[in-house]
């Protein structure tokens, strides 16, 4: 369709002209009925909707999103067995590679596993020499035949060791004669060196004197500092209430500029929506106004008042015509722009600022609490406890004090007939030391000891037949025997395995832990989901698009997320799938949207991130 300027020209004069400007007109009227104006091709919503890249500056450029963050990976654990849980090696929020050992059962029952491991195992092996030993060298399997020559030469080994240890008890015999006969001469040197003991303790009388003297000396000294901290203490207790009222006085002042700064979130947005009220309003004046006067132009138009302009060969006013209908379109947008900011001022001022306010004069009215109570404390006097304190360490050095005075009253006596009495049961104990070490050299010069070499000589006699053993022909039906003997071990050591593994619990993946329901001391039952892991890499956002905005948003349509426990952290994202149920909320009809979370490889997402924001790009 062409504009009515662009038509008017091609109708000669006169009669023509007028019947062209009714027919434009009328045209223009059932286009302003259908909702399109001239010169587009759209509908006026359609031109509501468009994106700031189509050319309408009356849209935001980007609009929030309601959503919370979803773990797309996360797995509930659980024993697969009941019993008291022994360990629980993480915590809420600690991060753990694939395999850790999260908890185990209690020690008691991980060593009775363990055991039985081992016992598997040993009877296994033990099963499985069994066959080797049967087939021995005659065997037609190469395998078979190693392991054979294997035990053979394990055997031979044990021949040869046991004739070592044969060979060594003889040569452990002459050495363990001669270290007796050493300790004899040990001991003998003790004795003399506690007899010297005995004689030199009177000489160490004096220095015995000088310690006692050093000791009063000192005690005498911890006394007077004992005495001037109580003096002191008093002093001490004035200037703390001094410091205490000026810290109130300090912490009132803060708090009333706190308290300030929450009631200006309040007038600020309250002078902001009055303002953006009053403007959304002139807005609708004015869009009013310049249809009226666009209205007016077409009624002269069609009646016929420039009738007479045209008669007398005067153009049609296309300048003013275009002007007014300029004027309607901008006075709709900028309808557009204030209801916009309108709508934004009406969800409220910024919660996360006003928040931090709100929580700065909560933490400044505590702190203002302790203090008072503080002053409270410390005007009802000085601390009883702290002075008793103080006055105990008086009596303390008062008692240490006396008790050198007695060390030095003892040391001038003399010689400490305890101590004396020690050096002499020492040099007693040190005879005696020499008569057990003369026994004992008795008893190894008599010679080597029969029971001991006769058990020597049987163990080398059954080393011989065990390698003799290895050479005979196998028997067929020893051999099922023990084949049926290595399954059964096999069975049980597997089940001995999955039964210690079922005693733990290992992280399936890499992550963060996120829920965790157990302690150390709790009895547990089968399968009973105990913590959560998480995977803090993988993560998506569920948010709820409201319905004047969906159409607005497609398949990789472009998003910014962040999280209220990590400020300052922006995730790129975007949109990957869009429901087609719509959900209705307090009136809001919304469509929910699933939105892929881009995380940075240096940053961790906690498992509660707290107040979740996502801002659609366009």
């Amino acid at each position: 369709m062409k504009t009515l300027p662009a038509v008017i020209p091609h109708f000669a004069s006169g009669a023509a002209r007028v019947a062209a400007l009714a027919l434009c007109a009328g045209l223009f009227v059932g286009a302003i009925a259908c909702g399109v104006l001239p010169g587009n091709s759209s509908s006026a919503d359609d031109t509501a909707g468009q994106s700031p890249a189509s050319g309408n500056p009356a849209i935001a450029s980007e609009f929030q999103v309601r959503g919370e963050l979803i773990f797309n990976r996360r797995a509930d654990i659980a024993f697969e067995v009941g019993g008291e849980v022994g360990a629980v090696n993480v915590a809420v929020g600690d991060q753990v590679a694939a395999g850790d050992v999260l908890a185990t059962l209690d020690t008691d029952t991980l060593s009775m596993l363990e055991r039985r491991v081992a016992q598997a195992r040993f009877d296994l092996e033990a099963a499985q020499d069994g066959l080797d030993l049967l087939l021995g060298l005659q065997s037609d399997d190469p395998l078979v035949q190693a392991r054979a020559e294997s035990a053979l030469a394990a055997a031979e080994l044990a021949l040869e060791r046991a004739q070592d240890d044969l060979d060594d008890y003889q040569f452990t015999h002459n050495v363990q004669l001669g270290a007796a006969r050493q300790a004899v001469a040990d001991a003998e040197a003790n004795i003399d060196r506690a007899e010297e003991a005995v004689a030199d303790f009177a000489g160490s009388y004096s220095e015995t004197f000088a310690q006692a003297l050093a000791v009063r000396s000192k005690a005498r000294t911890d006394l007077a500092a004992a005495q001037d901290a109580v003096t002191d203490f008093l002093p001490r207790h004035d200037e703390s209430v001094s410091r205490i009222k000026t810290q109130i006085a300090q912490t009132e002042s803060t708090l009333d500029t706190a308290r300030e700064v929450v009631r200006d979130f309040d007038t600020e947005h309250a002078d902001r929506l009055a303002a953006a009220r009053q403007k959304l309003a002139q807005a609708e004046t004015d869009v009013a106004t310049a249809e009226d006067a666009f209205n007016d132009f077409q009624v002269r138009a069609i009646e016929g008042d420039f009738q007479k302009d045209l008669d007398e060969g005067e153009n049609f006013d296309v300048v003013q015509y275009n002007g007014l209908l300029a004027a309607v379109s901008i006075a709709r947008q900028a309808v557009v722009t204030a209801q916009t900011e309108l709508d934004e001022l009406l969800a409220g001022p910024n919660e996360v600022d006003r928040g931090a306010a709100i929580a700065r004069v909560t933490e400044l009215e505590a702190t203002l609490l302790l203090l008072n109570r503080e002053l409270n404390d410390a005007l009802a006097g000085p601390d009883q406890d702290e002075l008793r304190r103080l006055e105990a360490d008086v009596e303390l050095g008062r008692s240490t004090l006396a008790r050198a005075d007695r060390d030095l009253a003892e040391a001038e006596e003399g010689v400490d007939q305890l101590e004396l009495a020690r050096l002499q049961a020492a040099a007693e104990g040190a005879r005696f030391n020499l008569e057990s070490a003369q026994t004992q050299l008795a008893r190894l010069e008599e010679g080597l000891d029969p029971a001991t070499l006769d058990s020597l000589t049987k163990a080398v006699t059954t080393a011989t037949e065990a390698r003799d053993d290895l050479t005979k022909d196998p028997d067929a039906a020893a051999i099922a025997l023990a084949n049926a003997g290595i399954s059964a071990a096999s069975t049980a050591y597997e089940t001995a395995l999955e039964d210690l593994e079922n005693a733990l619990l290992r992280a399936p993946f890499a992550g963060v832990i996120r829920v965790l329901t157990i302690k150390t001391g709790d009895v547990i039952t089968l399968d009973a989901r105990v913590m959560q892991i998480v995977d803090p890499r993988d993560v998506a956002v569920l948010g709820r698009v409201e319905s004047n905005y969906v159409a607005r948003i497609a398949q990789g349509t472009p998003a910014a997320v962040t999280l209220a426990a990590l400020p300052g952290v922006v995730f790129d994202a975007q949109v990957v799938e869009i429901s087609q149920d719509a959900r209705t909320e307090r009136g809001i009809i919304s469509f929910p949207t699933l939105f892929e979370v881009q995380v940075p490889p240096n940053v961790v997402v906690p498992s509660y991130p707290g107040l979740v924001t996502t801002t659609v790009r366009q």
